[in-house]
C-alpha cells in the first residue's frame, strides 16, 4: 500500500507530490526504485495514507478525491447488496486478517489467485505455453524461470545491489 512519503535521493518526498508528476520516473528512476525497495510499505488494511484519501487526482490544492470512496462507489454502481448481511466487497476484504504468509485476506487472495489463473491459462502467448507458434523451448523456459526480479533490476537499471527477494522489504527480514 502507498505510504505518505517515499525516500528519493535521500530526500523525503510526499506521495501527493508524486501523483501526476512523472519527473522522478523520467529523471531519477534508479533513486525512485531504491526508495520503493528500501522504504517499508504500508500494511494492506482499512487505513490509507492521506495522499490516497484526500489528494488523488488533485490538480488544484485541496480539490483531490478519495480513492476509497471511489472504489466503494464503483462497487455500488454494479448494484447495492439486497440485504444487511451482505458486506461491500472492497470494505469487507480490506478488514480481513492476512492469510498465512500473505499480505491480503482470504477474499482478496482468492480473487488475485483466480485472476492470475485466468491470465495464465487464457493467454496463448503465456511463456510456458509450448503449443503456441514460436513457443519457447524447455531450455528457454528454464532460463526464464531461473531469473528473479532482483536480477532483472540489477541488469536493467543502475542499481548496484537489490535484496534477493525484491518483493520483501529489507526492513521486514
Amino acid at each position: 500500500m502507498i505510504t505518505d512519503t517515499l525516500t528519493i535521493n535521500d530526500d523525503t518526498v510526499e506521495s501527493i507530490d508524486l501523483f501526476n508528476n512523472p519527473h522522478h520516473v523520467l529523471h531519477s528512476i534508479d533513486s525512485l526504485l531504491a526508495g520503493i525497495l528500501e522504504d517499508p510499505a504500508q500494511r494492506v488494511d482499512r487505513w490509507y495514507s492521506r495522499g490516497m484519501t484526500n489528494h488523488m487526482f488533485e490538480t488544484v490544492p485541496f480539490k483531490g478525491l478519495d480513492i476509497v470512496s471511489l472504489n466503494i462507489q464503483r462497487g455500488r454502481d454494479h448494484g447495492l447488496p439486497r440485504n444487511v448481511n451482505d458486506i461491500d466487497l472492497y470494505s469487507g476484504a480490506l478488514h480481513e486478517l492476512p492469510v498465512a504468509q500473505g499480505v491480503v485476506g482470504e477474499t482478496y487472495a482468492c480473487l488475485i489467485g483466480r485472476q492470475f489463473e485466468n491470465l495464465k491459462f487464457g493467454d496463448r502467448f503465456w511463456y510456458q505455453n509450448t503449443d503456441a507458434p514460436n513457443a519457447f523451448t524447455n531450455a528457454q523456459i528454464a532460463q526464464i524461470e531461473g531469473q528473479s526480479l532482483a536480477t532483472v533490476l540489477c541488469q536493467t537499471t543502475g542499481l548496484e545491489s537489490v535484496q534477493a527477494n525484491a518483493f520483501m522489504n529489507v526492513a521486514r527480514k
